[in-house]
C-alpha cells in the first residue's frame, strides 16, 4: 500500500518564532499543537501541497526555504518544511482552534504529536 505524504509547515517570523496551530477539540487528535499543513494531492509536489494547505487553512501565502527532514511512519510520510510567511495581514483561522507564534524553547511546553520535539531540536540546531 502506498503511503500518504503530508507537508508540515514550519514558518518562522523575523524574531525566530514559529507559527503553531492547535487542533480543534472536535476533530482527530483533539487539542494537539502542530506545524500546520496537510495531505499531498495527486499531481502536486510536496511544496505545492504546503502552499495550498496554508492558503486553505490560514489564508496565508508562504515562501518555501528548505525541507528540514522527512519522518516515515507505518502509513504516512511527513515532510517538515521551513519557510516564511509573505504577509500576515490576511490571516484567517479556518481549521485550527487557535494559532500563535512561539519561541522554540516554548514549543516543548505545548501538547505535541509524538516525535515533534525532535523536529524542534533540529530546528534549533539549524537556526543558531
Amino acid at each position: 500500500m502506498e503511503k500518504t505524504h503530508v507537508a508540515c509547515g514550519i514558518m518562522v517570523n523575523n524574531n525566530g518564532h514559529v507559527l503553531m496551530g492547535r487542533r480543534s477539540d472536535k476533530g482527530s487528535y483533539p487539542g494537539i499543537w502542530e506545524f500546520p499543513g496537510g495531505k499531498q494531492e495527486e499531481g502536486e509536489t510536496i511544496e505545492e501541497c504546503l502552499k495550498r494547505e496554508w492558503k486553505e487553512e490560514l489564508n496565508l501565502d508562504i515562501h518555501i526555504c528548505f525541507e528540514l527532514c522527512t519522518t516515515e511512519y507505518s502509513s504516512t510520510v511527513c515532510h517538515f518544511i521551513v519557510g516564511k510567511i509573505e504577509d500576515m495581514g490576511s490571516m484567517q483561522i479556518n481549521v485550527h482552534e487557535c494559532v500563535g507564534f512561539y519561541e522554540l524553547d516554548d514549543i516543548y511546553d505545548l501538547q505535541l504529536f509524538d516525535g515533534d520535539e525532535k523536529i524542534v531540536d533540529m530546528l534549533k540546531y539549524v537556526t543558531r
